[in-house]
C-alpha cells in the first residue's frame, strides 16, 4: 500500500470512530480538554502503528486499545505533576474500559439516534443546544443574550432534553437505525 492510500485509509476509519472515541476517553478522563489532549495523543500512535492494523479486525476497537493506553499515560503524568491522588484507582479505569466495551453497540446506536433526533428540533432549539452545551455558555449568561428569565430558560432546556429523550426512546423502539 502506498502511503498516500495509507493516509487516505487512516482518515477515513479515525473520522468514522472518532466521536465515539473521544465519548471512551471522556468516561476516564472527565475534563474534555484533558479528553481532547489524550485523543490526539491516540491519533498520533494510531498513524505510527497504522501499518501494523489487520484491515480485517474492526478500527474502532484497536483504536480503543490504543486510547487506553494513552489514558493510562495521561494518568501517570497528571499524577506526578499535581502530586495529587487521583480520583479513580487503575481497576476502577479498567473496569470502565471494560464496561464501555460491552455497552460499545448500545452507545453507537445511541449516539446515531442522537444525531437523528437533533435533526428533527427546530433551527432555533439546536442552536440554544449548541449554545448552552457545545460553546458551554452558562446558564445566566445565556438567559442575558436572548433577553429571557434564566428559570423560562431552563424549562426550555427541559423540555427539548425531554424531547429528545422520548424521540431516542422511540425510534431505538421501532429500530430505526
Amino acid at each position: 500500500m502506498n502511503k498516500q492510500a495509507s493516509q487516505h485509509d487512516f482518515t477515513r476509519e479515525f473520522d468514522a470512530c472518532q466521536d465515539a472515541l473521544l465519548r471512551y476517553v471522556m468516561s476516564m478522563v472527565h475534563d474534555y480538554d484533558d479528553a481532547r489532549d489524550v485523543l490526539q495523543e491516540t491519533a498520533a500512535a494510531l498513524w505510527t502503528k497504522f501499518e501494523q492494523y489487520d484491515p480485517a479486525s474492526p478500527f474502532g476497537a484497536w483504536a480503543r486499545r490504543f486510547a487506553f493506553l494513552e489514558v493510562q499515560k495521561h494518568r501517570e503524568r497528571s499524577g506526578r505533576k499535581s502530586r495529587k491522588l487521583l480520583l479513580l484507582s487503575d481497576e476502577a479505569i479498567e473496569a470502565l474500559a471494560s464496561e464501555f466495551e460491552t455497552h460499545q453497540e448500545v452507545l453507537e446506536q445511541r449516539s446515531r439516534l442522537l444525531e437523528y433526533c437533533l435533526t428533527l428540533l427546530s433551527s432555533r432549539d439546536r442552536e440554544l443546544l449548541k449554545h448552552r452545551y457545545w460553546d458551554k455558555t452558562n446558564l445566566s449568561e445565556l438567559a442575558q443574550q436572548l433577553g429571557i428569565a434564566e428559570r423560562t430558560l431552563y424549562q426550555r432546556l427541559y423540555r427539548i432534553r425531554k424531547q429528545i429523550k422520548l424521540c431516542i426512546e422511540s425510534s431505538a423502539a421501532r429500530e430505526e437505525f
